[in-house]
């Protein structure tokens, strides 16, 4: 009986002692008997590192100033196609107003001078803005988002995943502008030193402008239907 007994209270210690000790398993792997032990420095640490490798220094904080900007006004010209048109733009939040050239040598000819874009929703609506122009003013519907979206600078921004600084020492428009190699030499890109926004993009034989660039300018009226008389 005493046999018995004898390993019976030695188990039942071993289970107190056990229920006394709870282990913890770290983010790194390791096994410690408190979440305060583990070594939460090194793992932000990382986390931190992991997102800024591949940017030379100073240029992730003036993209994410760029991606910061609330509103940007500009017009776009592609400059490897001379005789085509340069097309402004209106850009407040998600929403991206594109004017479209028109017809002015006779009154009431144009169907579509305005596509209004959502970024997030990637939708577009055409509308007809000038009463002295248009066929009929006001909406003219649902427009297919890839046919006439042109990328935008934020959506530039976006597509650095790495980049260094090739020179800090370039003017554009009469701004001081950073020129960067992206994703390897994927693109290069200038962009404004004090707003970090792009304002010319070269990618195989094209090269896009933003010319005559104004920064936080706009309203969500701005980039709205306009009815004009």
């Amino acid at each position: 009986m005493k046999k018995i007994i004898i390993p019976c209270v030695f188990l039942l210690l071993v289970l107190m002692v056990s229920s006394c000790s709870t282990q913890f398993v770290c983010p790194d792997g390791s096994i410690v008997d408190s979440p305060n032990k583990c070594p939460r420095d090194e793992v932000q640490k990382k986390v931190v590192q992991e997102g800024v490798v591949g940017f030379s220094d100073g240029l992730l904080e003036l993209i994410q100033k760029g991606q910061n900007v609330q509103s940007f006004t500009y017009d776009f010209k592609e400059v490897n196609k001379p005789k085509d048109p340069t097309y402004s733009f209106k850009i407040y939040g998600s929403k991206v107003k594109r004017y479209l050239p028109i017809k002015t040598s006779v009154l009431n000819q144009n169907e579509l001078d305005v596509i209004i874009f959502d970024r997030t929703s990637k939708t577009a609506i055409g509308y007809c803005e000038s009463e002295k122009y248009c066929i009929k003013q006001g909406e003219i519907g649902t427009l297919e988002f890839s046919q006439y979206y042109v990328t935008t600078p934020f959506d530039w921004l976006d597509k650095i995943q790495r980049a260094k600084i090739e020179t800090k020492n370039e003017r554009m428009f009469g701004r001081d502008v950073w020129k960067v190699i992206a994703n390897d030499g994927e693109f290069t890109i200038w962009i404004e030193n004090y707003y970090g926004v792009p304002l010319k993009v070269s990618i195989g034989s094209e090269t896009f402008e933003f010319r005559n660039p104004k920064f936080n300018t706009l309203n969500g009226s701005d980039v709205a239907f306009v009815d004009m008389e």
